[in-house]
This record gives structure tokens, C-alpha cells and sequence, in this order.
């Protein structure tokens, strides 16, 4: 009996292996995915939970996902043989559950905002909110297992250590074209994370706001793999941060030297004098919850003259503004065919001799009447009021705001839209415009609008400043929907892209916030408004007339390097397995 029987000892042992086997598979299941979730995520700008604006955390963000992807298939010898049919199941299910956890927290994080509009604005309760988020988080997490589809196939497919070294700059490219061309609600880049840095910025006037992606994606490949071989391959350790290092100091060194040799031409450029209002009303008619900022006031043209007055009282030594600008929905909801609001706000201009760019909406009257605000067909518009008494032809906007403007597939599905619209509350009906020449405030200046969510559309800017003789670009934005929120914040990073990529100073005029201008190199200019606060802003712009390499390529160069990657994934790389 007594032969029998395990031993204390033993039993405890027993006992402490399996948990550390329970700590090692939570480890690498569970936590190393969630920790670069949480890096990512905490990369967006922001003020508020939970912890963002950690932009630095980028180049070794990915490192502990693409670690616990490379354990989960190092599992001794046989790691690298052959699989049998039968195994890419087994192998490929773990990679998708970490894939899956990393994109829940990342997501979570980043875009947890979302929930104040919806129950704000929305009307939707707290209860509902909350889980629907979750829900989407987690659904919306398998655009990584997209994204990262190249590395995952190949560490299924990978036959020897040697071809996982040569592989990860080939599939970085594949990645980026990935990113460039997946649609998503808020069209981030892991590159735009790196908004932190001017100098790392100045790669998206060559390759567009995902270039800087490249680099992240590799470093934490590279790290992962280092990390994962130390135990075989102690060196492969040292050689893969060497790699990483190197690589970041080609990315910062190279948008250094760009940033170094347009200083001087930027100096010398002439300015474009321009101001805009931030009135922060606060819609509390369109609000679930009437809660304001201590500031806020009621939205009237009265009160828009008023502080419009006051942007343009500058100081005698400050140069005569050009142009002024309005925010997104600021003006009153028929103020673009109110024949005397019209003329009022033409008064004004023709009294102070700058020219105004407001924004507002189009609509037939008969469609009001018949379907009522939330199902008229509308459409959301810029456009110039002159000295000399002229309107500008108008700028259509380009891209509602999904579930807030518009309704996705309700092309295919009509009356899925007309439900969301009957059952959420301020869903409006705006189609999307298709105009793109920019409007001439001056004899020498033309300013290319973008209406809100157009700004983080990179097609549009680009054809702007291509085809539409941009000389500047003006986002008006309302983030009254947003609340107190990361929104704005983000907003603003993102749209400061779409000056990077094209070589224009942009201003960004948002109703509550924030609100501020960036010269053709993304670097700020003059001061910025704090989010839910009454004020304006002045600025002199750069007016520069630089043809960047993205305006001129596009994504074209990213798409070339990825087919060749894919040519060599496919073929190069896998001969060297027998090397």
C-alpha cells in the first residue's frame, strides 16, 4: 500500500508543475496578446481612460503578440516539420484566440468613446450600450487577424528557422497594403500612432499615413523571433534588436533629414492669413442628455456673428485676416437657402471685408415635408460668401458619418436604414458628394474643405491638392456628438495626415472642440482650443505649392512592394528552406 502511494513531496510537486503549466498557457494565451492590445490602443491621443497618448510605445507594441504567436508554434523539434493536413486546425487556432484578445483590448481601448454618443445623442440606454460595444470590439478584432494573415500563414506553413529570418521584412509589405486598402469606421493606421513624432511623420508625403506601419510591424517581429530562438540561438537575440535599432533610426533619420531641408523653403513661403470660431453650442435639443460644459450656449446666427466679431478683432499689429471659418453645423439647420439669414451673414462679410467659408445643408423643402428631417434625402455642403456679395459654388461632403449620417448597406437593405433611423435617435440621411476643385477666397488662395469624417479619407485630400488646386485645407468639424471625450483628439492627429501627405498647411475648425492649425510639415501652428470652451483662433499659413510623391503615386508604390514581397514569400524563401 505504502508503495502505493505518491509521497507529500511528490504530490506537491505534481501540483506546482501544473500550475506553472496553467501559468505559462495563461501567459501566453491570455496576456502577452492583451499587453499589446493595450500598448496599441494606448497609443491613440487622448486625456481620458484608459492612459492614452503613449505614442512611444509603438515600435515594441507588437512585440509580445507576435512572441506568444511564435511559442504557440515552437514546440521542440518537430516545429518545423511538415505539417499534416490535419494539423493546420490545430495550429491555426490558437494564433486566431491570441489574434482575438489583442484586437478586443486594443479596440476597447481606443475607441471605448464610442459609447458616450450613443447614449448621449443616440438615446440608446446605458445597458444596451455597454454589451453592444463588447460585441463589437470583439467582432471588429478579426480586421487584425486580416491585417496579420501573412505572418500567421507563414508561421503555419514555415519549414525551417532560417526562412523565419529572411521572411519578415517581404511580409511586413503585405501587411501594409493589407492596412491600406481594409475598410474600417475610423480609418487608423498602426503609422498614425507614431503621431508623436514630426520627424516620423514626414514619410506620409512618400508613402501616405501607413508607411510608418511598416516599421512597427517589423520591429515587433523581429523582437518576437529573437526572443523566441534565445534558448537555441542566444546571438539571434542581439542580432534582432540590432535590426529593430537600425530600422528606426533609417525611419527617424531619413524624416529628420526631410524636415531639416524644407525648414528653410517653409520660412520663405508666403502666408495666407486665416481665423476660425469655436462657439461650442451645444444642440441640447438633439441631446438624451442635457448636461453642457459650463460655456456652452444655444446655437443661433446671433451668437455666431458675435464671436465671429470677436475672432476678427485682432490687435494693429497683426496682418488683416483672408479668411474665416466656421465650423460644421454651427450655422443655423436652413441657413444655406434662408434667404435672410443669407443676407445678414453677406452684411457682416461686406462690413469686415474677410470671406467667410461656411457650411451647411442642402435639401428640398418637399422632402422635409414629406419624410420629415431623419428621412430626407440631404446634403451636407461647403461654400464661400464674398466681400463683393458672391457665393462660391459648394463642396459636397464625401463621407457621412456611418450610423450617424448615414447607414451602411442601405443602398442594398432600405429599410434596415429607414429602421435605424426610426429607432436611434439623430440619424440623419446625407448622401455623399463627389466634388473636389477648391474655392478661391483670394486672387492668389484657394481653400479645399473637408467636412468631418472626409479628413480621414486620403483619396479626397490628395485629389484636392492634385486636380482641385488646393492651396490649403479647412476641416469643419462638429464633435458635439462626441462629448468630453478622446474623440477630438484623435480626430485632429488623423487629420493632420491629410496636410503631411500633400504638402499643405490645414486648419482644423471644430464647433466644440478642439480646434487648431498645422503648416505643410504637421507642425502646429500658433495656439489650440480646448475641447467644450468658447473661443477663436488666428493663424498665418505657410502657402507652399509641393508636389509630394504620395500626391503624385498614391498608394501605387506600397501595392509594387507587396507583390514583389508576395513573389518572394512564395517563391525565394521557400527554396531556402532546403539551403
Amino acid at each position: 500500500m505504502r508503495g502505493r502511494r505518491r509521497s507529500f513531496p511528490n504530490k506537491l510537486r505534481g501540483v506546482a508543475q501544473f500550475a506553472l503549466i496553467m501559468c505559462y498557457r495563461l501567459l501566453m494565451v491570455s496576456f502577452l496578446p492583451a499587453l499589446s492590445g493595450a500598448m496599441v490602443g494606448m497609443g491613440f491621443p487622448g486625456k481620458h481612460f484608459p492612459w492614452m497618448s503613449y505614442a512611444w510605445l509603438q515600435p515594441i507594441a507588437l512585440a509580445p503578440l507576435f512572441l506568444s504567436w511564435e511559442l504557440s508554434v515552437r514546440k521542440g523539434e518537430d516545429a518545423y516539420r511538415p505539417s499534416k493536413q490535419g494539423q493546420f486546425v490545430t495550429k491555426l487556432l490558437p494564433l486566431i484566440v491570441r489574434g482575438l484578445i489583442f484586437g478586443t483590448v486594443a479596440n476597447t481601448i481606443a475607441f471605448w468613446w464610442t459609447t458616450q454618443p450613443a447614449i448621449l445623442f443616440g438615446g440608446i440606454p446605458a445597458w444596451g450600450t455597454y454589451p453592444s460595444f463588447v460585441l463589437y470590439a470583439v467582432l471588429s478584432s478579426t480586421f487584425y487577424l486580416v491585417l496579420f494573415s501573412p505572418f500567421i500563414l507563414e508561421l503555419i506553413a514555415r519549414r525551417s528557422e532560417r526562412t523565419s529570418r529572411s521572411s519578415v521584412f517581404a511580409l511586413g509589405f503585405i501587411c501594409v497594403a493589407i492596412e491600406v486598402v481594409s475598410p474600417r469606421f475610423f480609418f487608423w493606421s498602426f503609422g498614425s500612432l507614431t503621431h508623436a513624432s514630426a520627424s516620423l511623420n514626414q514619410w506620409s508625403s512618400v508613402f501616405g499615413f501607413c508607411a510608418v506601419s511598416y516599421f512597427v510591424i517589423c520591429s515587433g517581429a523581429l523582437l518576437a523571433r529573437g526572443v523566441a530562438a534565445a534558448q537555441r540561438h542566444p546571438e539571434m537575440v542581439v542580432q534582432q534588436f540590432a535590426k529593430v535599432l537600425a530600422l528606426w533610426i533609417l525611419a527617424w533619420g531619413a524624416g529628420f533629414a526631410r524636415l531639416s531641408w524644407n525648414l528653410e523653403e517653409l520660412a520663405s513661403a508666403p502666408l495666407t492669413h486665416v481665423a476660425w470660431v469655436q462657439p461650442n453650442f451645444s444642440f441640447s435639443d438633439l441631446s438624451s442628455n442635457t448636461a453642457r460644459s459650463p460655456s456652452s450656449q444655444s446655437q443661433s446666427l446671433e451668437n455666431l456673428l458675435e464671436i465671429s466679431r470677436e475672432a476678427l478683432a485682432a490687435d494693429s499689429l497683426e496682418p488683416k485676416r483672408q479668411l474665416l471659418i466656421w465650423p460644421e453645423s454651427v450655422a443655423p439647420a436652413d441657413f444655406a437657402w434662408n434667404e435672410t439669414q443669407l443676407e445678414t451673414t453677406k452684411a457682416f462679410v461686406k462690413e469686415t471685408g474677410v470671406t467667410l467659408l461656411a457650411q451647411g445643408v442642402e435639401v428640398e423643402k418637399q422632402e422635409i415635408e414629406k419624410n420629415g428631417w431623419r428621412h430626407a434625402a440631404m446634403k451636407s455642403t461647403s461654400f464661400l460668401i464674398r466681400p463683393d456679395g458672391s457665393r462660391s459654388e459648394n463642396h459636397e461632403k464625401w463621407i457621412p458619418i456611418p450610423f450617424g449620417e448615414s447607414v451602411p448597406f442601405e443602398d442594398t437593405f432600405p429599410n434596415f436604414g429607414r429602421w435605424i433611423r426610426d429607432n436611434i435617435g439623430n440619424t440623419s440621411k446625407v448622401s455623399r458628394g463627389s466634388t473636389y476643385g477648391a474655392l478661391a477666397y483670394t486672387a492668389d488662395f484657394r481653400v479645399a474643405p473637408l467636412i468631418c469624417f472626409d479628413a480621414i479619407f486620403p483619396p479626397l485630400a490628395r485629389k484636392q491638392a492634385r486636380e482641385g488646386m488646393a492651396s490649403i485645407f479647412v476641416n469643419q468639424s462638429n464633435f458635439v456628438w462626441m462629448g468630453d471625450s478622446n474623440a477630438g483628439d484623435e480626430f485632429m492627429e488623423l487629420t493632420r495626415f491629410r496636410g503631411l501627405e500633400n504638402g499643405r498647411s490645414l486648419v482644423l475648425a471644430a464647433n466644440t472642440g478642439p480646434s487648431g492649425a498645422f503648416d505643410p510639415l504637421g507642425r502646429p501652428i500658433g495656439g489650440r482650443n480646448a475641447i467644450l470652451t468658447r473661443g477663436f483662433g488666428r493663424a498665418s499659413l505657410p502657402v507652399v505649392t509641393w508636389t509630394t510623391l504620395y500626391q503624385v503615386w498614391g498608394d501605387l508604390p506600397i501595392y509594387l512592394m507587396a507583390a514583389a514581397s508576395l513573389l518572394y514569400v512564395t517563391f525565394v524563401s521557400r527554396q531556402k528552406k532546403h539551403v
